[in-house]
């Protein structure tokens, strides 16, 4: 993995953090203009700006370049605290839909040009959180299957044109199937969340579903589906979640210099001061950890659940700069007059989002594990 930017992603970085801080400025309206912007707009807007296309090969409609290159853009979203649909077409569908489902290219193109905006429902009503085994099941009736469940934190679900949704098919096991945003038997409902993504709450009724519905039709294929989508999407939730975390900081450098008590600036007392350098620390780690899991999905081989990894990390120092600012600004953080609560709510919305940071390493020491029982047997094999 490189350690520096090339040219290309350094222009991609400038021409987004340029972009970002002119069309949604940290003012006493920041609040307001996130939540009444246009999902339609936010995705046309990503397609104008090329991003949609970045992480797809050309055979797809994409350019051809990296889920690290998205995470570059993903870092700026979270620096100016800005919500994208994104998060859903590209991340949650196509990406994986491109990595593993090839005859899917005609959809995915679609996606990449914004003229369909979809999800994936992963979180059912009770689950503990989206790695969690799925129950969804349908029966068979006449010429396909009556599907019902409810299906909660959808990713910008009320706005998507398709959710698609894992359901247990009788006699067929699990198959990855498209759902029209509104077909018959199907409702959703908007969420309030706490921020990131708008959601909504996702009800099948018992919805009849046919062979036409399929996306994928093998467990095989829908199991890695699921895993690059959860993968991917955590990934560059992350790198938002950095870019969140960044700003925070940035936040309260400028508050600690300006802030003055006992004649002297905050930032002059020790316990202020090391605050922000802790932060500092913090983030830059946090950064390599999620780039190198950006590379990671990329690669054909790649350490044992990197995302994972930075995920749980991330969570960590989440912890952290969310404490550290707070204490640093004092009353004047909890002010929604003043922007440090909009990343505030970014940074743990991704904390709850995706799993916990004990359940991802869990997942980390099941990988090593596994990778440790590959070699132990080539080491005595070759005594």
């Amino acid at each position: 993995m490189k350690l520096t930017l090339d040219l290309e992603q350094q222009e991609l970085v400038r021409t987004a953090r340029k972009l970002l801080s002119t069309r949604y400025p940290l003012d006493d309206t920041a609040e307001r203009v996130r939540a009444e912007a246009d999902p339609r707009a936010l995705l046309a807007e990503a397609v104008d700006l090329g991003w949609t296309a970045i992480p797809l090969p050309e055979s797809h409609g994409g350019l051809g370049a990296t889920v690290l290159d998205l995470a570059l853009v993903y870092e700026e979203l979270g620096r100016a605290a800005v919500a994208t649909p994104l998060d859903a077409s590209i991340a949650l569908v196509a990406i994986p839909l491109a990595r593993t489902a090839p005859r899917s290219a005609a959809f995915v193109a679609d996606l990449v040009e914004g003229r369909t905006l979809a999800t994936l429902a992963v979180l059912e009503e009770g689950m503990r959180d989206e790695w969690a085994r799925r129950s969804l099941t349908a029966a068979a009736s006449g010429d396909g299957w009556t599907v019902s469940g409810v299906l909660a934190m959808v990713p910008w679900g009320a706005a998507a044109d398709t959710i698609l949704v894992v359901v247990d098919l009788e006699g067929r096991g699990p198959r990855l199937l498209s759902i029209a945003g509104g077909a018959s038997g199907l409702a959703t409902r908007s969420l309030r969340v706490v921020g990131g993504s708008p959601s909504a709450r996702v009800v099948l009724d018992g919805m009849h579903v046919t062979e036409a519905d399929v996306v994928l039709d093998s467990q095989e294929e829908v199991e890695a589906f699921v895993t690059t989508a959860l993968d991917t999407a955590m990934v560059l939730g992350a790198a938002q979640a950095v870019g969140a975390c960044e700003s925070a900081l940035q936040l309260s450098v400028t508050w600690a210099k300006d802030r003055r008590q006992f004649g002297r600036p905050i930032g002059s007392f020790q316990a202020v001061s090391n605050r922000c350098a802790d932060m500092r620390m913090g983030i830059d780690a946090a950064r390599l950890l999620v780039l190198e899991a950006a590379w990671a999905l990329d690669a054909e081989s790649a350490p044992p659940a990197s995302s994972s990894v930075a995920k749980s990390y991330v969570d960590q120092v989440i912890d952290d700069v969310e404490a550290s600012s707070h204490l640093v600004h004092g009353a004047m953080g909890f002010s929604t007059e003043y922007p440090l609560h909009l990343y505030t709510r970014m940074m743990k919305r991704f904390q709850m989002s995706w799993g916990s940071a004990d359940s991802h390493l869990d997942r980390v020491a099941s990988a090593l594990d596994q990778a440790r029982a590959a070699v132990v047997p080539t080491v005595r094999s070759s005594r």
